[in-house]
């Protein structure tokens, strides 16, 4: 393939930057962009980035590129400024849509204003179908192609050694929630959720260990004085702060979270999930929960059932994300 022809890559979120990677380091005649948590994604993967506070910044530049392949965001415009410029100068672009939820707020500005980019590549059709429903006036060509980061996921092998010393070990994997829009929607945050299977952990007649996972955005200092701060009975919490998370991951019984991708990389690693739901005024339109691949608790009841092993999911068939970094790379190559 010839990959020489000159293409423009920006995310800003870390989910968008991670799918961006193995992609990314197949094309040689390129420059990558990043704003915000993106930058530090980037760095932790060995990727050069040109870090910007602003779209307006790199405006000028545009006609030098021959595509813009972009993440997606939240709680930002950067990629949508993004798409809306290259259509300014038909320039092509191209998002990448790295999850199985939020198919409205992505495309929509802080106005409520739609912007779609040319193209948009999907993981899978569950997530293809659902993204078109929820925008019907999409103009963009979307395609199913994988995920390149879920791709690495099937291939991460070694677990930790975790002794005999607890019964159980389980993995609380935290999204970024308390103090941003999705909070005052939920109802409940991260926090919230995380004390609740604290509870439900301690009333259990076995001793547990359990890891608190932060997201990416999270202060660890503060998540240190929080996990210090709680009291428990038959839980020991521990802070995970390893940068590989798959080797804890792989060697634990459960993994629970709320909404999050580890979710999925645990399912395709073969782990029990659970996305707590409890207490939740917003109901998810994360897909893999709407069609019970992932487990969605709404009772404590739930939650002791899952510990217990009682509850029964949808399989999900993996073999679309297989091979994706070479199904996009030659997808990419074919609008050079």
């Amino acid at each position: 393939m010839s990959l020489d022809k000159k293409v423009l890559f920006f995310a800003r979120d870390p989910g968008g930057a991670s799918a961006l990677i193995s992609i990314i380091l197949s094309f040689t005649c390129k420059d990558v962009y990043a704003k915000d948590y993106a930058v530090h994604t980037f760095a932790q993967n060995s990727i050069t980035c040109k870090a910007i506070s602003s779209i307006d910044t790199i405006q000028d530049e545009l006609q030098k590129y021959a595509l813009i392949v972009t993440g997606t965001s939240y709680l930002d415009n950067s990629d949508k400024e993004l798409w809306f410029q290259a259509k300014e100068q038909n320039i092509p672009s191209v998002a990448y849509f790295d999850h199985w939820m939020n198919f409205k707020r992505f495309f929509h500005t802080d106005r409520n204003r739609e912007i779609f980019p040319d193209y948009i590549i999907t993981i899978d059709t569950l997530c293809k179908e659902a993204l078109l429903q929820n925008n019907p006036r999409c103009t963009s060509k979307v395609y199913a192609l994988g995920n390149t980061y879920l791709q690495k996921v099937l291939q991460e092998n070694g677990a930790l050694d975790l002794g005999d010393e607890f019964d159980k070990n389980y993995l609380y994997c935290a999204e970024k929630i308390k103090g941003y829009e999705i909070e005052r929607k939920y109802g409940v945050n991260e926090f919230d959720q995380f004390e609740l299977l604290v509870k439900i952990l301690d009333t259990q007649n076995e001793k547990i260990r359990l890891y608190f996972r932060p997201h990416p955005k999270h202060n660890i200092q503060k998540i240190k004085q929080y996990l210090n701060s709680l009291q428990t009975k038959n839980a020991m919490l521990v802070l995970d702060e390893s940068d590989n998370k798959y080797p804890l991951l792989n060697a634990v019984d459960a993994v629970f979270g709320m909404n999050s991708m580890v979710l999925i990389e645990a399912l395709l690693r073969n782990k029990r999930v659970c996305s707590l739901g409890n207490g939740i005024k917003k109901q998810s339109n994360f897909e893999l929960l709407r069609k019970n691949i992932i487990f969605y608790s709404k009772t404590d009841e739930d939650i002791r059932n899952f510990i217990e092993n009682k509850i029964q999911t949808t399989h999900y068939n993996s073999s679309n994300i297989q091979d994706s970094t070479d199904k996009i790379i030659t997808f990419i190559n074919d609008l050079l």
